[in-house]
């Protein structure tokens, strides 16, 4: 990346037909299904049900599948790594899903043989009488199989996406999701004012509602969602700040309230009013993953704006960031913020829930119990609190460990390298200054994801899982090339 703002190039009043012909047209058509999709996710509970997430997993991979396929090789090659690492992880949950003969699996995972002669009473009899037992190294294979099954729909839709970016018109695609997010927040503060136990006043679910906030049963999930779509806005706002150059001192009056009701400044308002609802949101939430996971996003994007931004453009653009922070934070309450964040009980039930899973991983050290296992290792496994069965481990990246292993931890690391090296690749490339901070607001989106992960689970969420891969699409595109600046 270099120093300073991206310049757009200029125009070019003369264009060969031969070129026009092979450029790349940016449409609302390809955008449409990805809009839908993501509304899908947040409105229907997050898509938690089977009845919400499989027509969810099949339209991603649909997608998905249709981007690649009907993409250039040239928008494929940029993240042909990315696709590899995937495969790597893909190819490691197979493994586990591999049937091994009972003298095989006692050497490659031996506490998948002990668990499986405790609860799986077919590989006990035919180890009994036969000897001829077969297991995979998953002691649930089916827990496992539907894990995959979700990954790989959503690695499907992360590559086509991808590829098929260079033809969606990308602010059009954050507008909306603006706009959503914008109805999401107001729906969330309005529902938890008037909260009666259901969701949408009318949902019952399975578990307690106690810790809803908008259509999410938990609170933390929410917040996640909504960490990614104000990540996405903010970087929206600061692209159309870009957009609004020009010496403005030599202008008359006539001609500066000219500029203030033009389209992109009736934009720049909408999504600055989207952005402040939503920061307002996650603080109602008092979720703390969120609203440090925001802090640190909203710290990184004050700081890019400080270095790139000149003169009143940057004291604007930083002024508005620290307004919506304090006025979200005012309106909550700083006394009731204050005092949620100093309550540790939760957080030091996770610890001890971490150091009850140092005892899964010790035990399934190179392969894991299984993806998708971790409530049923759970269940074999004693726990510091009996009162709660732990279905998951409030920490995706301790959860991986457990479920994957040590192979399985370091193909994940190693595909999430491959994402960052494709992110840094595409910042490098000539581009518009309003595209770079698009990418940015993506950028930071998946930044707080990463962050809220360390103590939340909120990517098991299908629907967030959806949004956070279209994010990590975004920050990976390439534009096409006759976008790009010389």
């Amino acid at each position: 990346m270099t120093a300073g703002v991206i310049r757009q190039p200029a125009p070019q009043p003369h264009v060969a037909a031969s070129e026009l012909s092979s450029r790349t047209v940016r449409s609302p058509r390809h955008a449409w299904p990805i809009l839908l999709l993501v509304a899908w996710g947040v409105i229907l509970f997050g898509a938690v049900y089977p009845w919400a997430y499989t027509p969810l997993l099949i339209a991603a991979a649909a997608i998905g599948a249709y981007g690649w396929s009907s993409s250039p090789p040239r928008h494929r090659e940029p993240i042909r790594g990315v696709v590899i690492a995937l495969l790597a992880v893909a190819c490691v949950v197979m493994v586990q899903l591999v049937p091994l003969p009972a003298a095989w699996l006692s050497r490659v995972s031996p506490a998948t043989d002990v668990v499986a002669r405790q609860f799986d009473l077919v590989y006990a009899a035919s180890q009994g009488t036969t000897g001829a037992a077969r297991h995979p190294i998953s002691i649930a294979p089916a827990a496992t199989m539907k894990g995959l099954a979700f990954f790989v729909a959503l690695s499907v839709f992360l590559a086509g996406a991808t590829t098929m970016m260079a033809r969606v018109r990308v602010k059009w695609l954050i507008r909306r999701i603006a706009g959503l997010g914008l109805a999401m927040a107001l729906f969330g503060i309005v529902q938890r004012g008037t909260f009666n136990g259901r969701l949408y006043w009318v949902w019952t679910p399975i578990n307690t509602a106690g810790n809803a906030f908008g259509p999410f049963v938990n609170r933390n999930h929410f917040a996640g969602w909504m960490l990614m779509a104000a990540a996405l806005t903010a970087g929206y706002v600061c692209s159309l700040m870009v957009l609004q150059h020009g010496p403005r001192r030599h202008l008359s009056w006539r001609q500066r309230i000219g500029a203030m009701s033009s389209s992109d400044a009736d934009r720049l308002l909408f999504a600055s009013c989207a952005l402040a609802v939503m920061v307002l949101s996650i603080v109602w939430t008092l979720s703390r993953s969120g609203i440090a996971a925001f802090a640190v996003a909203t710290g990184l994007l004050s700081t890019l704006v400080s270095a790139r931004f000149r003169g009143q453009r940057r004291i604007v653009t930083v002024t508005f960031l620290l307004v919506v922070v304090v006025f979200a934070i005012s309106w909550r309450g700083l006394d009731t913020v204050y005092n949620w964040f100093s309550r540790t009980s939760t957080l030091e039930w996770r610890f001890e829930l971490w150091r009850d899973t140092l005892a899964i991983v010790r035990d399934f050290r190179w392969f894991g119990t299984g993806l998708n296992t971790y409530g049923i290792s759970t269940m074999v496994y004693p726990m510091s609190d009996p009162s709660r069965h732990a279905m998951e481990a409030h920490s995706d990246y301790v959860q991986i460990l457990s479920e994957g292993g040590i192979v399985l931890a370091a193909a994940a690391a190693f595909a999430v390298l491959q994402v960052a090296r494709a992110i840094r690749a595409a910042f490098a490339q000539p581009q518009t200054a309003s595209l770079y901070w698009v990418r940015t607001g993506a950028t930071l989106g998946l930044i707080a994801m990463a962050i809220q992960e360390l103590t939340d689970f909120s990517l098991q969420m299908p629907g967030n899982a959806v949004l956070f891969v279209l994010l990590a699409a975004i920050a990976m595109h390439r534009p096409p090339r006759h976008e790009r600046p010389r």
